[in-house]
């Protein structure tokens, strides 16, 4: 139809102030809803990988034992870690290779068994300074290597927040009732273990069979880093833990501590899961005294007499996932681990056998069964989201 002589054609309004406002709103309440969903399918990406890396760890140490007859010891000759031992078994043939395995005897007797600790070797230096993916958790904030500075003129290494299972308390039972502790003893110090060193084991020591074992479990890295800021499971906190330290005194020094202001050993030691190479409850071991994502304490008194308190230490399960951590089992099985899991049914699959379950330490210790029942609480780990 044609346009009339001389009319204007209709003007096109533009959107009013509350429009806008209303546009602006609504897409704040759409980013509002959306970025949680995307953290926690982030979230459960990173926390996929984590299991799977658990995983693969676990069946690298399945045919370290078919091959061996044994499981890789917590404390190989060197004071290298079980990590070094299952390398080869992980395709890792190069990073193997370049390690020195010759154990040098030094005179000061620095290092276990009076050995040269040759992970500090210039020879495996190489090794050490090559990250290892697979040994950390993608949700692992600390995960960078320390300054060089810092460690005064030491090899800058990287960490792991992969941990071997020690067992329950050395305190409590005065042995390692786990799958990994000691090798050796300490053969310049006045102060040393009573107990027998634990060496190599076989999975036939499970009493409960391999399924019912805890293998390792996730415990967050130390900063590596002066000048970082504390979280709540960064940190090993000082504590009066000493040789006749119960069990009850122990838990509540550890529940007394602050974690943001509490004093940590020598008040600079952040080294949690620092190196990978090195086999000790201070590096890459875990117990199970406390549940996962409570507080690590260790004995406060160190002096030259005393320092190698370290198996004193109480040092939990613990990672950054949301209330949960990651575990495997010495099946090959991985699950996640509510942090509201009971003392008692978390410390169970960490003794391999009974001597760390029947006898409690103080008749206020709950012990790993109730009152009556002298069989292990099967599937009491059933309900923490047990993974392929």
């Amino acid at each position: 139809m044609a346009r009339v002589k001389g009319a204007k054609a209709p003007e096109r309004s533009g959107f009013t102030l509350i429009e806008l406002l209303v546009v602006v709103v609504v897409i704040a309440i759409l980013v509002a809803l959306l970025v949680p969903a995307v953290q926690l399918a982030r979230e459960a990406a990173r926390r996929a990988q984590c299991l799977g890396n658990l995983k693969q760890m676990a069946l690298a140490v399945s045919q370290y034992h078919d091959a061996n007859q044994k499981l890789p010891m917590g404390e190989m000759p060197g004071d290298f870690s079980a990590h070094v031992a299952i390398l080869p078994y992980l395709e890792q043939h190069t990073i193997y290779d370049s390690i020195n395995f010759i154990v040098l005897t030094k005179s000061e007797g620095f290092g276990s068994g009076d050995k040269d600790p040759t992970w500090m070797d210039a020879i495996s230096v190489t090794a050490g300074q090559t990250r290892i993916g697979l040994y950390v958790c993608p949700s692992e904030i600390h995960v960078d290597s320390p300054d060089p500075v810092w460690l005064r003129g030491q090899p800058s290494y990287w960490a792991t927040n992969y941990a071997w299972n020690s067992g329950t308390w050395w305190l409590r039972t005065r042995s390692w009732d786990g799958l990994f502790g000691r090798s050796y003893r300490m053969s310049k110090k006045v102060v040393a273990p009573p107990d027998p060193p634990l060496g190599a084991i076989g999975i036939e020591s499970c009493l409960d069979g391999s399924s019912q074992t805890l293998l390792l479990s996730e415990v967050a890295n130390g900063p590596i880093n002066p000048a970082a800021p504390r979280t709540r499971v960064s940190e090993c906190f000082r504590a009066a833990i000493g040789p006749d330290t119960t069990a009850d005194q122990a838990m509540a020094m550890c529940d007394a501590v602050s974690w943001p202001t509490s004093p940590i050993p020598w008040d600079m030691w952040r080294f949690k899961g620092y190196p990978w190479l090195n086999g000790s409850l201070w590096r890459n071991w875990f117990n199970t005294m406390r549940g996962p994502n409570q507080t690590c304490c260790v004995d406060d008194a160190f002096t030259e007499i005393n320092d190698q308190h370290w198996w004193f230490m109480i040092k939990p399960a613990s990672s950054y996932h949301p209330q949960v951590v990651n575990a495997a089992f010495l099946d090959g099985s991985v699950r996640s681990i509510k942090e509201s899991v009971s003392r008692a049914t978390w410390m169970w699959p960490s003794a391999r056998g009974p001597a760390a379950r029947w006898s409690p330490p103080s008749p206020t210790e709950p012990g790993p069964c109730p009152a009556g029942i002298t069989s292990p609480p099967r599937g009491s780990l059933a309900a923490h989201r047990p993974a392929a």
